[in-house]
């Protein structure tokens, strides 16, 4: 009950009484904003994470398209992408990170009424939050799938990829126009 009430009263987590946001907003100033999402392949039975990293002008810092060659139930794809987006955001070194993701408001429910307990996601609940807590700043939202989308379409084409694939200060050509369209005028 300790723990549970710790991470209500923590604050990383906001998702609860606000509107999700529509359009991609940038961070604030020194932040560094990850949006991620997941898809899953039935046929093959894979999971493609889709990874952005920019900074408060937009500008991206890294991006990422990893497979994970498993068939795991939605609540753990969710979970693993959210993982595999602040584990990247600390690789690159960048901190403070907001995680964005329309996949979120889940975990946080999972996390506020205990059942991050349960064992086939408890785990990767603890390892979140526990990354959470030690990292500096890490905050997880939850957004529309609109707000995501270049996300949503790097973990899709992730599906089609046979190795993780990782870009620094770039996307990949594909999207670029999505990127670019996602930007507030």
């Amino acid at each position: 009950m300790e723990y549970q009430t710790s991470i209500k009263n923590d604050n990383k987590f906001s998702n609860e009484g606000n509107q999700l946001s529509e359009t991609w907003i940038p961070p604030n100033q020194n932040q560094y904003k990850i949006n991620c999402c997941s898809a899953f392949d039935r046929g093959k039975g894979g999971i493609g994470v889709g990874i952005i990293i920019r900074n408060s002008k937009g500008e991206i810092m890294a991006s990422s398209a990893q497979t994970i060659e498993a068939s795991f139930s939605l609540k753990m794809r969710q979970l693993l992408a959210i993982k595999k987006s602040i584990l990247f955001g600390m690789d690159c070194g960048l901190a403070p990170i907001l995680v964005e993701t329309n996949e979120s408001s889940v975990v946080v429910k999972w996390l506020c009424d205990g059942s991050h307990k349960e064992f086939e996601n408890g785990v990767i609940l603890d390892e979140i939050a526990n990354m959470m807590h030690v990292g500096n700043g890490i905050v997880v939202n939850n957004v529309s799938i609109m707000a995501n989308m270049p996300a949503a379409v790097l973990a899709k084409e992730a599906l089609k990829i046979s190795e993780d694939t990782f870009w620094m200060e770039e996307c990949p050509p594909f999207f670029n126009n999505l990127v670019m369209d996602d930007m507030p005028v």
